[in-house]
């Protein structure tokens, strides 16, 4: 975590002790953190949601009347973070809420302002995009319509499943080093969880 310097103040008084690096989360997963560190990892990870809300509210702003009266905005994300949760620092290594449990706002012309409860899935959101401008998804969209909850009309509750690959870290173009130590330190690879309403079950492939 690596917040631009204009937002290194917030949420402390004192000096900015330096990026958190991916070795930082490393070792706090093998050895754990102390709570000056996961404070830390903390106030510098809401340093840079205050970034991207502040960049966010920047780009509405500039944005022409016209163009914000036809513009559909969608927030979401692709992940969350923990912070000593399970005992686990960082992501890509469990599939607690922590993790999955992600923001899904949506805002625009034709669009109520209604809250779902229901657990959705990012897998929704191909076929909802098309559904606000009156589209049939392709056959190959697995997801549902979200549209009518966004209504407040009652949709099918479907099974979510969640996945965490254990070729994951590989993928993503780390050092051989820091790849290594994820899959050695880390050993929550190969996990599926299964989420229905209010129950969830999590299966991992150990």
């Amino acid at each position: 975590y690596d917040p631009p310097q204009a937002d290194r103040g917030l949420f402390s008084a004192g000096a900015y002790p330096g990026s958190v690096t991916d070795s930082d989360i490393v070792q706090a997963n093998v050895k754990g953190a102390t709570s000056v560190e996961k404070n830390r990892f903390l106030r510098q990870y809401n340093q840079e949601v205050r970034y991207v809300d502040d960049l966010t509210k920047d780009f509405i702003n500039v944005l022409p009347k016209n163009v914000l009266n036809k513009t559909i905005f969608i927030l979401t994300a692709d992940h969350g973070e923990s912070f000593g949760e399970h005992l686990s620092y960082g992501h890509a290594n469990s599939l607690y809420q922590e993790l999955v449990h992600i923001p899904l706002m949506m805002h625009g012309p034709g669009l109520s302002p209604n809250v779902v409860t229901r657990p959705v899935a990012l897998l929704d959101l191909g076929p909802t995009i098309m559904g606000i401008f009156g589209m049939p998804p392709p056959s190959s969209f697995t997801g549902q319509n979200l549209v009518p909850a966004l209504k407040g009309v009652q949709i099918e509750q479907k099974m979510i499943q969640t996945e965490l690959a254990s070729s994951v870290w590989p993928s993503v173009g780390l050092t051989s080093l820091v790849a290594k130590v994820r899959t050695s330190a880390l050993k929550e690879r190969g996990i599926v969880a299964l989420r229905l309403a209010n129950w969830k079950v999590i299966k991992k492939s150990d």
